[in-house]
C-alpha cells in the first residue's frame, strides 16, 4: 500500500476531542453568564436600595417624620380603617405592614410594593 492510497478524514480521537474541548467551552460560557446576570440582579438591588433611602431621607427632611407603614383608602361615602378589609377598590401600598409597629413609634415599616 502507498501512503496515498489512505483515505483523508478525521480519526475517533480527533473527533472526540474536538467535542470535549467544545464542552469545556460551552460550560465557561454558561458559568461566566449567570455569574454576570446575577452581578447585574444585585447592583439594581443595590440601586434600588439607595433610590428608597434617598427617598426616605427627602420625605423625612420635608415633613419632619418617617412616611407611613400604609395608606389608609378613603372614598367619598365612607372611610376604611382596615387596608385588609378593603377589599378590591382599595389602594393600599403594604398590606402586610400593617400594625407591624405594634404601637412603638421606634419601630418603622417602609412601603416596599412595587421595588423588588
Amino acid at each position: 500500500m502507498r501512503p496515498t492510497d489512505r483515505r483523508a478524514g478525521f480519526t475517533l480521537i480527533e473527533l472526540l476531542l474536538v467535542i470535549v474541548i467544545l464542552g469545556i467551552l460551552i460550560a465557561l460560557t454558561l458559568t461566566v453568564g449567570s455569574t454576570a446576570l446575577s452581578g447585574g440582579k444585585s447592583r439594581q438591588t443595590q440601586d434600588t436600595v439607595r433610590v428608597v433611602d434617598s427617598a426616605v431621607e427627602t420625605y423625612y427632611s420635608s415633613v419632619g417624620q418617617a412616611p407611613p407603614a400604609f395608606v389608609v383608602a378613603f372614598t367619598p361615602k365612607h372611610q376604611i380603617n382596615d387596608p385588609l378589609e378593603a377589599g378590591d377598590f382599595a389602594a393600599y401600598p403594604l398590606a402586610d405592614a400593617v400594625d407591624l409597629t405594634k404601637g412603638d413609634p421606634s419601630r418603622t415599616v417602609i412601603n416596599s410594593m412595587g421595588l423588588f
